[in-house]
């Protein structure tokens, strides 16, 4: 692997110390992230948004368990109107991903069973086409995405904190 050269290092130092802190707030009483600090309404009703904190970008989550209560109420109280389109993992979403993230093994291992079932397209040639959906057919976003979550089952990185990496990172079992 390529070190990054100095000068790349010092423009990244220079971005981390503006990046601003991950937005937080009371909902339903608990603590949680959200999609922005402040914002007139909740625009994009098919992305938990706040959940991107969790994966792609592990700064809270699995790998950091002082924030994983965080991670955790913020999917919990992901508001009813955006939690009945966005929780339901339809073709990219990244629930199975999520769910690893969130140490909740279970949820996860169902997730990516159904992910990766071809029950919506039993036409198709090949298992995890699933379609047609909102734009194509076969819609391979399904396999991707529930291959995707089954990689970070088995394997989480922290590349913010200590640098390791955990494998089969057994988590918690569902409450």
């Amino acid at each position: 692997m390529t070190e990054l050269s100095p000068e790349s290092r010092l423009n990244l130092e220079r971005i981390k110390l503006i990046l601003p802190e991950i937005p937080t707030g009371m909902r339903s009483g608990r603590l949680s992230i959200l999609p922005a600090k402040t914002f007139n309404r909740e625009y994009n009703k098919w992305e938990p948004i706040e959940m991107y904190a969790v994966w792609p970008y592990r700064m809270v989550g699995v790998t950091k368990p002082e924030t994983l209560q965080l991670a955790r109420d913020t999917w919990e109280t992901i508001p009813v109107d955006r939690a009945q389109l966005c929780k339901q993992d339809y073709s990219w979403m990244a629930n199975v991903a999520n769910m690893a993230g969130l140490a909740w093994p279970d949820t996860a291992k169902t997730y990516a069973i159904y992910k990766m079932s071809n029950n919506a397209a039993p036409q198709a040639c090949f298992p995890a086409f699933f379609g047609p959906g909102h734009d194509w057919f076969p819609d391979h976003n399904w396999g991707g995405s529930g291959m995707t979550g089954i990689q970070e089952m088995l394997m989480a990185a922290d590349p913010y904190g200590d640098g390791k990496i955990y494998l089969f990172h057994p988590g918690q079992k569902n409450a």
